[in-house]
């Protein structure tokens, strides 16, 4: 990744592992455990291993949790995460120069 996207508000900098509150659960850790699944490939994964992932929402908003299968996967989803908000970012520069030149 580049450093430069590091400081940037939604990029992969702001996401991070969380505690999941689900994870802990009473009544779910007998008979093997709840599974879930991975958001990057899909892979049935048991929640108490699962890498969990931090993705913040609107303001106000409470952030979701992603869970992967392993590092590998989170770190794909935090790399496509940080590539959506640069571009994101690019866009709103667009359509911030092209609606300030129609006022001008």
């Amino acid at each position: 990744g580049n450093p430069a996207d590091a400081s940037r508000p939604g990029s992969a900098a702001s996401l991070g592992h969380c505690d999941d509150p689900a994870a802990s659960r009473p009544g779910t850790s007998g008979g093997g455990g709840e599974k879930t699944c991975c958001y990057e490939c899909f892979r049935q994964v048991y929640v108490e291993r699962a890498e969990r992932v931090c993705e913040p929402q609107g303001a106000g908003a409470q952030p979701v949790v992603r869970h992967f299968c392993g590092e590998a996967c989170a770190a794909r989803f935090r790399e496509a995460s940080a590539k959506r908000g640069a571009r994101a970012q690019e866009l709103e520069k667009l359509r911030s120069s092209v609606l300030g030149g129609e006022a001008a």
